[in-house]
């Protein structure tokens, strides 16, 4: 049998690589130590190696590194120590375990979670109080974001009304009127201390309260509630009850917070587990299965007891 010559060069060369991986074991060395590495030893996924006398060391807080720098007291490797993880409120280094907050952008420590009030508006803990006199704790983050002012709440509202027409086919025959609060708990109609908004009908026009300085995302959300409010307060032909009123009036905010981008918000609302969750996730079903414009004829014409039949239930 004749052997063509370039065979054998690539058997040769197929050969010798084999040759050279299996027998030519690469060096390993300590990433903190620099030692030889010889045996077993513990990688991390960055490729970083360590001895088993490195790893029986102090390890950084953050990513378990073993490491002999120190910050402020705690272990923290190089690089973890360029910008770690600290707390939003008492700045003090955390290490893995670090509490979050779905509308919070920062982290928190155990300490200040459990000891500390709660923002009323993101639940992070804070020190501060809400402004305009409230009793609500609001923390920096949320003030930083707040809206007030007549008039920037008014434009928020027209852009409001124009989201839910454009994107549920939705008007108010009569208009809406609109009263901004510089303490909404003292309003004196009935509230119960926590609400943001209301709308209340006053003679035959339909007006909606709303807090003064509310982060600008539950502005939006507070107006697109309240505005349906309105919307069932002039177009509905049948009293709804309070779980199928307050869940189309969720169902309408969130489409409001879909349209700007809200996620973490519309996440919340949906996964609220109070009236207004469970209210909610019942039109949405009615969505589901008849589209949007099916939930505003359902809750505009449907009779009492007809949610029995579709549903399994009473309204």
């Amino acid at each position: 049998m004749k052997i063509c010559s370039k065979n054998v060069l690539c058997i040769l060369f197929i050969l010798l690589t084999f040759f050279s991986v299996g027998f030519t074991g690469e060096k390993v060395f300590c990433s903190l130590c620099s030692v030889e590495i010889e045996g077993r030893h513990v990688r991390f996924k960055d490729g970083d190696s360590f001895c088993n006398d490195c790893m029986e060391g102090p390890k950084c807080i953050q990513c378990g590194k073993p490491t002999k720098n120190m910050v402020e007291n705690v272990s923290l490797c190089e690089k973890c120590s360029i910008n770690p993880n600290r707390c939003g409120l008492c700045n003090k280094i955390i290490g893995r375990k670090v509490i979050v907050f779905p509308l919070s952008t920062k982290y928190y420590c155990k300490e200040c979670t459990q000891n500390y009030p709660r923002c009323r508006f993101c639940s992070a803990p804070t020190k501060s109080k809400a402004t305009y006199g409230l009793k609500w704790s609001m923390c920096e983050e949320c003030k930083g974001k707040s809206l007030s002012g007549v008039g920037n709440i008014n434009s928020i509202l027209s852009e409001v009304e124009a989201i839910i027409q454009s994107n549920l086919h939705l008007t108010l025959p009569r208009g809406v009127g609109l009263e901004v609060c510089s303490d909404i708990t003292k309003e004196g109609r009935g509230m119960n201390g926590d609400e943001m908004g209301l709308m209340q009908q006053l003679g035959g026009t339909c007006v909606i309260l709303i807090q003064d300085g509310l982060p600008e995302e539950m502005v939006y959300e507070t107006l697109a509630h309240e505005w349906a409010h309105a919307w069932l307060a002039q177009n509905a032909k049948y009293a709804v009850s309070t779980t199928i009123e307050e869940g189309f009036c969720q169902w309408v905010a969130s489409k409001v917070l879909i349209d700007k981008g809200y996620d973490e918000n519309l996440n919340i609302l949906r996964s609220r587990n109070d009236l207004y969750g469970t209210g909610y996730r019942k039109i949405e079903k009615v969505e589901i299965s008849r589209g949007v414009t099916g939930v505003t004829e359902y809750v505009n014409n449907t009779k009492p007891g007809l949610f029995k039949k579709l549903f399994g239930r009473e309204r």
